[in-house]
Order: C-alpha cells, then structure tokens, then sequence
C-alpha cells in the first residue's frame, strides 16, 4: 500500500506555510489558542517551547521547522497535549474550531488548505487500555478528520504509533499486549487513511508516516553510527604525549557513548592493554554514522592542515601505524541495504588511506544486539541475517581482493562479534550476572543499545590479544589512527 496519496492539488513540502499539530505529549510545546505564531515566533511561543524533552529541549515539531524545513518561517498552530487520548484529540479539534482562535479558517490572517499540512499523532495513551476498543476509537480519528476537512484543511498527514523500548521480565507480557494492539491500531489508522477517507476525499492529499518502524530501527537496531568508538576527536586537535586521544581523557563528555563517562574500547586500549606509552590516537569516529559517514571522516583526514594528514609537519611513518575500520552498525540496520556495493564503498575509501602511505589495516566486524523479545523477534533476526552477511563479505574482501591488491599491506580482520557473542552466552565467564545480555538490564547494555565501559574493556583486552596473537608487535607501533569506529 502507497503511504501517500496525492491531490492534483499538493504543493509539494517546500511550499507549506503553515502546520496544523494535533497529539500528545511527543508533540506538545505548550501551544495556546489565543497566541498567534508569527514569523519572529513561529511556534506562537519561545522556540522550543515547553516541551515534553531533557532539559526542555525541542521535539520533533520544534527540529523540522528549525533544522529541516528549506524556507522559513512555517508556522505552527500545534494544539496537542501531554496526557491526550482520544478524547482529548476531541478537545483540540474543539480549540482549533473555536471562534477567535488564531488557527480558525476565519481567522483574520487566514490560511490557506492548500499550502497547510494536519498533522495527527495520537493512539499512544489509547492503546495502554488492554480494553481499548480500536475500530471504534479510529472512527472517532475520521470523524475529526472530516470536521477539520469542513474548515477547510486539505493535506493531511498521520503518524503511526511508537513501541516502547524492551521491557523487563516481569512486564514482558503486558509489552506483548500492548505491542499487538498497537499494531492493530496502527493497521486500522493506514486502511482508513489510505482507503476510505482518501476515497472520500479526492480532492485530499493523504499521508501515513510509519513512526512504529523508525522507533523499531532505533531500539531494534541501533542508528547512533560511531557512538561504540567516539571520543569527540575533532580533526584541528593534536594528540600529544599528554594527551594521546586529542582530548582529555577519556573523551568528551558530549560524544563518549558511555555511561558515567567512562572510558570506551578506544580508551581502555590505549591506557591498560597498550604496553608501550603514548600511543597517538586520531579518531575520526562519530555517533550516528554508516558509510556515508564513513566517507566524510576520511575526508576530514584527508583535509590539508589535519594533525592527521600524511603531509602534516610531523608526519606519522605508514610501518608504525594502524588503521581502523569498525563500520556497519547503521548499514545493517536498513532493510534496503546492498551490502556489497556498501562493502565495496568501504574498499574503496581503504584505497584513498592507502594511497596516502597507510599500510596496517584492521577491519572489525559488526557485534550482535542483546536478545530481542516479543514483536520485535523477527526484526531482530533480519537484521541478524543482514549482519551475517555484512561480516562475511568483508571478512573476504579484507583477506582476499584487498591484501591481494597490496602485498605490502598488512591486513587484519578482529571477529568483534565473536567477543559478543561469548559475552551474551556466557555472561557469567566475563563476570556479569547469569542475566546479563538480555536487553536494558544496566550490566552489558546501559540503554537499550550501549555497552556499558565493563563490555569496552573486554573488547579492549581482546583487541590487544589479537594484535600480539597475530604476529603485530604492539611495541612498535606508535600511532593508532582510526578513520571509522561504528556505533
């Protein structure tokens, strides 16, 4: 099923003017009806707003007419409300109607249906009743729906409802519940979008944005790219004897993926399990990034004047030197992903490193997630099967078509889900407790995709034993540079 469905009418995103919000609390910034946005304000109150964020910080609605709409302003009439259901979706609908409102079609400064988008996020404090009746609490969705229809609203987006992060043993049944009649609620809300209120309204462009499935993504699967391996290195930083990361041990605080802001496998290797000190690190690794990311932080080494550059003044030798790649982590989370046009992107940017004199290469392969449980199992296993893939495919074109290509290269492939995976198994062996791995549960995982600095440390440890196992004289090298380190 098309998640859209388009008018003759539709402006296109770039030709908005005006958002129409309606919701909860994901979308609450404290909006009230008899406050006008205007283009100095447009939120009709003090960007962000009051917001249901850390440290009053924006939402959603606050970062797309901030950061991610092309011109500005676009003003927002946003009457959603923490705590809202169903029934108060009803009292929004109420506000907006109400004469005076600055949002009403009579208003004096009037919009126009064409150029202003509704958008309706609402189902998450309905679907917590386990006595939730879900066709006749859509019905009431539509109903609305066509109230705001007859103001004369003509571009309509709904959004589906999030899952909530794993929960514990003892709450994992209630989760199933919930996530089943979520999935239900989400299923009635894009069959009556799509079908009857589209073909009720011919005249009506019609949106579903699937939010269940980039919430999944995150939690399922983690989208934070370099956050296993990031220090906040930034490429005009100089690491020194002093300060061997560049930064002060062990990392920014902003950047450092950790909890408590304890050191990451990058730290402990460096400052436990390295034999010889300093080892110089250049970590370009940043939270968030998948290949993509990968091609800006080689960029970024590239970049004339970089303490990293192969021509900065005091130029690091290509024989004392290791170059790391942990990558993958956001790749395999896209159910799209071509993973060998993505490893063959990775190759190539290992062809712009060794062009540059670097030749000690090692490549780790993706790690595992905790167990997943309930609705999430199958996604869960999808991407396992797109990270068995991923691992294979580099393990051979690391071993094989790479060090074949430069026999004057040494090339070294860490089996970092391998670690995992014994850590999973047998947490008790690495001194976690006999439940440790499965999920959230503050001993391997300190959110619901982090290692905690306990796990960092074994990876550290193993990386070391590698390196000496394998025949690489750790003594000898002198610089570390780490072009990706992934989630």
């Amino acid at each position: 099923m098309d998640p859209k469905n388009l008018s003759k009418d539709w402006p296109g995103y770039n030709e908005l003017r005006c958002l129409f919000v309606f919701g909860d609390s994901y979308s609450s910034v404290g909006f009230e009806p008899h406050q006008r946005p205007s283009e100095e304000t447009p939120l009709g109150v003090e960007f962000p707003g009051d917001t249901w964020v850390d440290d009053k910080k924006p939402n959603w609605v606050g970062h797309l007419i901030n950061k991610y709409y092309p011109k500005s302003p676009l003003l927002v009439y946003d009457y959603a409300f923490g705590g809202d259901n169903i029934h108060g979706l009803k009292r929004q609908v109420q506000r907006y109607r109400q004469p005076g409102s600055p949002g009403h079609p009579d208003s004096e400064t009037c919009w126009q249906g064409n150029t202003s988008l509704f958008v309706t996020w609402i189902g998450f404090n309905d679907i917590v009743r386990p006595s939730l009746n879900i066709e006749a609490a859509i019905d009431v969705v539509f109903q609305l729906q066509e109230e705001l229809y007859d103001t004369g609203a003509r571009n309509f987006l709904f959004i589906t409802t999030a899952p909530l992060p794993n929960a514990s043993a003892g709450r994992r049944s209630r989760l199933q519940e919930r996530e089943k009649r979520c999935r239900l609620w989400n299923e009635a809300l894009t069959t009556r979008a799509l079908n009857n209120f589209a073909e009720a309204h011919s005249d009506a462009s019609i949106f579903i944005f699937d939010a269940w499935n980039v919430f999944e993504q995150m939690l399922t699967d983690p989208t934070n790219g370099d956050s296993y391996s990031s220090v906040g290195y930034k490429p005009h930083q100089k690491p020194t004897e002093e300060i061997p990361l560049g930064v002060e041990f062990p990392g920014d605080a902003g950047d450092l993926w950790v909890e408590d802001e304890k050191p990451n496998w990058v730290g402990y290797l460096i400052n436990k399990y390295y034999p010889r000190s300093p080892l110089l690190v250049y970590n370009y690794a940043v939270g968030g990034d998948d290949i993509n990311g990968l091609r800006r932080q080689v960029k970024r080494y590239r970049q004339p004047g970089s303490p990293g550059h192969p021509d900065f003044d005091e130029c690091w030798q290509g024989n004392n030197s290791l170059f790391v790649t942990w990558i993958g982590f956001n790749d395999v989370a896209n159910p799209g992903l071509n993973v060998q046009a993505t490893i063959d992107a990775l190759f190539q940017l290992q062809e712009e490193l060794y062009d540059t004199g670097a030749r000690n290469f090692l490549f780790m392969t993706t790690a595992p997630l905790p167990n997943a449980s309930g609705g999430q199992r199958s996604l869960f296993q999808h991407r396992e099967d797109r990270c068995r893939i991923w691992n294979e495919t580099l393990t051979t074109q690391a071993q094989n078509n790479f060090a074949e290509a430069h026999p004057d290269a040494s090339i070294f492939v860490f089996d970092a889900r391998s670690v995992f995976e014994q850590m999973l198994t047998d947490p008790a062996k690495y001194g976690f407790s006999a439940k440790a791995g499965r999920g959230f549960d503050q001993e391997m995982y300190w959110d619901a995709i982090h290692p905690t600095t306990a796990v960092h440390r074994i990876v550290a440890k193993a990386v070391a034993d590698f390196l000496a196992g394998d025949g690489v004289a750790e003594d000898q090298l002198e610089r570390f540079s780490a072009p990706s380190k992934d989630t």
